[in-house]
């Protein structure tokens, strides 16, 4: 395994450089740079379409990019086949050998590498145990269940030790319950052996709960990317705002400025609103568009004022419609019952924080 690109106290395993793919009239990658660092656990978001698994594909040597630079471990691999890079690919199909054992399924990359008969059952035997299999290696592939089966593919693309493990929506054929019990086996797995992740998906639930970092794609082009925190609580775009939970976007005027926030007027309401990171506070009279998390509006309150127009009860917490008088219509989440607040109800809603967006509402 080449070393890969030191920078500071910490290294990049995978670099991308205007990373381009077009398919005869139509762009499906466009100019996308990536820089991930060793031991992170990297997802790519983004709407069915946008270009996230073209993305991957090219990076997995399974599509030649059209322009680019792919950089694995400080190698060029652009031009390279599957065979030639340091990585291994999870597909969303889980496809096991079925006249294989799960051990032999494991095995089967160290067996093409050459590795002897030993070494190959006793790594076997141990990346089965991190992934929480011990003892299954001699069963039946067909006999195991869905989230079984994940971890076999998982353990069998994680045994050759690669740079980096690409995965292209693994979870997506599980049901919920399931769903979210993978995603924290595979964040302690990559946790326990150390190796890169970068997991593709159009679950934002996924990619937001798992992450180290998220970048967003829309229409082959990085959006934006930063820690899952970041670009929940202060998105630079009101396209990311709205992907990555829901989002109420208003369209205001900054009224004036208070200590580390701006204070606006939007849907007839006036209220503080925080500036979003690294963001120059917009001048008193300046337009702004604002966005408010459904979780971050009360049902008391006197900032706006309007009429429940629908109730949704998702068994942890209830959502609200509320049709403002002033037009908007709001999402508004609460953990309670509502203090008995039913359809057709008067309500006034006070806002408990708010981030101000530097993009319109088609961001």
């Amino acid at each position: 395994m080449s070393e890969a690109a030191t920078v500071g106290d910490r290294s990049t395993i995978l670099r991308t450089e205007t990373l381009t793919k077009r398919f005869g009239g139509t762009t499906a990658v466009d100019d996308v740079s990536l820089s991930i660092d060793a031991g992170e656990f990297f997802a790519l978001v983004g709407p069915s379409g946008c270009g996230k698994t073209t993305t991957l594909r090219m990076l997995a040597g399974l599509e030649r990019p059209t322009a680019g630079r792919v950089e694995i471990a400080g190698r060029n691999v652009a031009g390279r086949p599957a065979s030639d890079r340091d990585t291994n690919l999870v597909f969303q199909d889980l496809v096991l050998f079925t006249h294989m054992t799960v051990a032999g399924n494991v095995a089967y990359g160290l067996a093409r590498d050459g590795v002897p008969r030993a070494e190959r059952r006793s790594r076997a035997a141990e990346m089965l145990a991190t992934v929480g299999l011990e003892g299954f290696g001699d069963r039946d592939p067909a006999a195991l269940s869905g989230g079984q089966k994940q971890r076999v593919a998982l353990a069998r693309a994680l045994v050759n030790e690669p740079a980096v493990l690409l995965l292209d929506e693994p979870l997506s054929s599980l049901d919920r319950k399931l769903r979210a019990e993978m995603r924290a086996e595979l964040r302690r797995i990559q946790d326990d052996v150390g190796t890169t992740f970068l997991y593709v998906t159009h679950d934002q639930e996924s990619a937001m709960s798992m992450s180290d970092r998220v970048a967003v794609m829309r229409a082959g082009r990085i959006v934006e990317s930063g820690p899952p925190e970041s670009l929940y609580g202060h998105p630079q775009t009101a396209f990311v705002a709205d992907f990555l939970g829901n989002a109420n976007l208003l369209s205001g005027r900054v009224h004036g400025q208070r200590a580390g926030a701006v204070v606006v007027d939007a849907a007839g309401g006036r209220f503080p609103a925080a500036v979003g990171e690294g963001r120059t506070p917009p001048a008193s009279g300046a337009d702004a568009t604002v966005m408010i998390r459904p979780e971050n509006l009360r049902l008391r309150g006197d900032t706006f004022a309007g009429t429940v127009r629908d109730i949704g009860y998702m068994g942890a917490h209830r959502e609200y419609a509320v049709a403002l008088d002033s037009g908007p219509t709001l999402q508004v989440r609460s953990g309670d019952n509502g203090d008995g607040v039913t359809v057709g109800d008067a309500v006034g809603l006070g806002v408990a924080a708010a981030a101000v967006v530097g993009a319109g509402a088609d961001g």
